[in-house]
């Protein structure tokens, strides 16, 4: 399978929008939001039979959490720089 397929679709599980505002940070700096990994379970558990659908969950999970570190450092960064 392309690896385009497998991208396509993982992504069709995946919500348009993802609510992270309950998100917290935790003791070590990592930022942790229960919404967004219940969605990541739920999809694991859905795609748990087949192993492409799987993997391109995981694979948008993992492109999701690097996309929220950047923006994070972005905004904080951008707010230490106000204060």
């Amino acid at each position: 399978m392309k690896i385009e397929e497998i991208f396509t679709r993982g992504l069709k599980y995946w919500p348009a929008e993802i609510d992270i505002s309950d998100g917290e940070f935790t003791q070590n700096g990592a930022f942790y939001s229960y919404n967004f990994v219940k969605i990541k379970d739920d999809l694991e558990h859905k795609t748990r039979k087949n192993d492409w659908d799987s993997f391109g969950v995981w694979s948008f999970y993992t492109l999701y959490i690097e996309m929220l570190k950047r923006t994070l450092k972005r905004v904080f960064i951008k707010y230490i720089y106000q204060i």
